[in-house]
């Protein structure tokens, strides 16, 4: 019986102590810590956060009463400089000979620049009264009867890793969504109004022409998904 209970109290605390190394100690899987022996590689945020993260030559327009606090006499637009917009600080950088200088998007008007298209950036308080959508640059991607914007916002996917089973993702990721307006009349003003660009949402809103434009979409074999090919069927649907 001694010998028994004597087994039993060294268990006890045999258990105790496992469970403290295990909160306390060197089994604690935390990002400083060892598990099972192996040292744990902390994660990392994979993606950027500008429009593009590629330089581009661009003509800029800024708002004339920005540029007159500076200098009275100074012209409001430039061209030729290569700039990106980081879409976390809102701001665009210029690349310039002596380093990177930023400017915050509220401070400028229009930007354009190619990428395989022409890229037209406008800033969303001259044609967003309504505040529906994000501040800062609206890419235009049709103007006339059907005026369609996009605005591109920074999503974040939190990392899924378990440390415990060792399974999931370590890495937080960056990812960009796309929203899309159309401008609609209402009263006296034009409003956005957010939507998703589908084929059958998009011919509904284009009336009697909506025929034509729907063949020649399947004619040019148009994938609405694509920027690049949503913007060729507003601009034919705005030619008719």
């Amino acid at each position: 019986m001694i010998c028994i209970n004597l087994y039993a109290q060294t268990d006890t605390e045999m258990m105790q102590n496992l469970r403290d190394d295990f909160n306390y100690g060197e089994f604690n899987p935390g990002a400083n810590h060892v598990y099972y022996g192996v040292k744990q590689k902390p994660g990392v945020v994979k993606g950027d956060a500008y429009l593009d993260p590629e330089w581009h030559r661009a003509a800029v327009v800024f708002y004339p009463e920005i540029v007159k606090r500076y200098d009275p006499k100074a012209p409001d637009s430039i061209a030729g400089y290569m700039v990106r917009v980081d879409l976390i600080n809102q701001v665009v950088e210029f690349q310039l000979k002596e380093g990177v200088k930023a400017v915050d998007i509220s401070s400028v008007r229009k930007l354009y620049y190619e990428s395989g298209r022409l890229i037209k950036l406008v800033n969303a308080k001259d044609i967003d009264k309504d505040n529906v959508a994000p501040k800062g640059f609206l890419e235009l991607l049709s103007s006339g009867k059907l005026t369609v914007v996009k605005s591109v916002v920074l999503k974040v996917k939190e990392p899924t890793y378990n440390v415990a089973l060792d399974v999931g993702e370590k890495d937080a990721k960056i990812y960009k969504k796309g929203i899309y307006y159309y401008m609609e009349k209402k009263g006296a003003q034009n409003s956005l109004v957010q939507f998703k660009p589908s084929k059958k949402k998009l011919l509904a809103l284009m009336g009697s022409k909506a025929d034509k434009v729907e063949k020649y979409i399947s004619d040019n074999g148009l994938s609405l998904k694509n920027d690049a090919d949503l913007q060729r069927a507003l601009v034919y649907y705005n030619s008719l």
